[in-house]
């Protein structure tokens, strides 16, 4: 269980897509041990943390209105907090909507799943036990737009 917290400039290039620039700080707390002992000794991680920067492609399902669905998908960076840990390449696809309660002024909220993909840098022999990271987070925000299409 965690939170995050982060920010995004979004350029929209037509009424219904845009191209944004991510970056988010997810932190949690949990507790590793068992298999990957061999990778990290034993230990108790508390308040760990991912810092993702990514862009992502945009569609708006309908600009107009005061409810505005969207998905969204693309590439990004996560900076891992643990010492022992890589820093990888993953992908970010959600949904969700936004509600303008006036014209340039959104509560965002919705759903994004990220996965990062495996370390390259583990042995061979290894590599099947490094698995890959997956995660889902819910997400609520404010934003606020310097400009709409009309």
């Amino acid at each position: 269980m965690g939170f995050t917290f982060g920010g995004q400039i979004m350029y929209g290039f037509s009424p219904k897509f845009a191209f944004a620039l991510v970056w988010d700080w997810i932190q949690w707390k949990y507790d590793i041990s068992g298999d990957t002992e061999m990778w990290f000794g034993e230990t108790d991680i508390d308040d760990e943390y991912l810092m993702k920067f990514n862009t992502t492609l945009m569609y708006f399902f309908d600009t107009k209105a005061r409810f505005c669905p969207f998905v969204e998908a693309g590439p990004g960076f996560y900076i891992n907090s643990h010492e022992e840990a890589d820093n990888r390449f993953g992908i970010t696809a959600g949904a969700g909507a936004l509600y303008f309660f006036q014209p340039v002024y959104a509560i965002e909220f919705g759903g994004r799943f990220h996965h990062i993909f495996d370390s390259e840098d583990a042995p061979s022999e290894f590599a099947e036990d490094i698995p890959s990271t997956s995660f889902f987070e819910l997400f609520v925000g404010f934003k606020y737009f310097f400009g709409r299409w009309e």
